[in-house]
Order: C-alpha cells, then structure tokens, then sequence
C-alpha cells in the first residue's frame, strides 16, 4: 500500500514539473529569440498542455478538468482583453458547433451500445 502511494505522489510531482517546465519554456523562449507572443496565445497553450499531461496521468478526473480548463481559458481570454466580458457568453456560444457535437454523441452512443453487446472484447 505505501509503494502505491509512493508512485503516485512521484506520479503527481513529474506531472506538476513538466507542467512548470513547459511554463517556463512558453513564456521565455519567445523573449530569447526576439519574438512576441500574445500573453493570451501563451496561456491557453499552458492550459491546453497542462489538460493533456493531467489527463496522460490520471491525477485529476477529466470531467473536472475540462471545466477547468475551459474556465481558465475563458476567464484568461477577458482578463487580456481577446473578449469583452460583456459579449463572452453570446461569443461562446456562436463558437460552439452543435453538429460536431451532435455527431461525437451519436458516435459515443453507438460505441456504448457495442460495448455492452460484446462487439470489442474479441478484439483485445
């Protein structure tokens, strides 16, 4: 039981440090190179890489963590000013594509509907 423990807290400590790294890399590289980069642009791709190395580990439960994602991201995008906080709702809105969700729906329904038939487990 407390080797499992162990492996986690190491598992949660890589995680937090390739996320810091990454950090460390979007924001000063760009000021190494001579280049500039909107300080938006730079966050969302902290965020969006922080989703995809906390869902590679499993530290946090992804329904979770895709709210907070979209959360930050969100309340980056007004805190720079890319959207103002009194359109934000009405943008995001228009942003979102409703026939590509709909598809990913069906398609997570049918996948559902075959798992509990049978379909996959002779191909595992």
């Amino acid at each position: 039981m407390q080797r499992s423990a162990q492996a986690l807290d190491r598992k949660h400590l890589i995680g937090i440090l390739i996320i810091i790294v990454y950090a460390i890399l979007v924001f000063t590289v760009p000021l190494l190179v001579d280049k500039q980069i909107a300080p938006i642009l730079a966050t969302v791709t902290l965020v969006m890489f922080a989703v995809y190395v906390l869902l590679a580990l499993e530290i946090i439960h992804r329904s979770v963590l895709v709210i907070l994602a979209g959360i930050i991201a969100v309340a980056s995008a007004i805190f720079f000013g890319t959207i103002n906080a009194e359109d934000s709702l009405d943008f995001i809105i228009e942003s979102i594509d409703f026939n590509t969700i709909g598809l990913l729906l069906g398609m997570m329904i049918i996948v559902a509907i075959l798992g509990e038939t049978g379909v996959f487990i002779g191909l595992g």
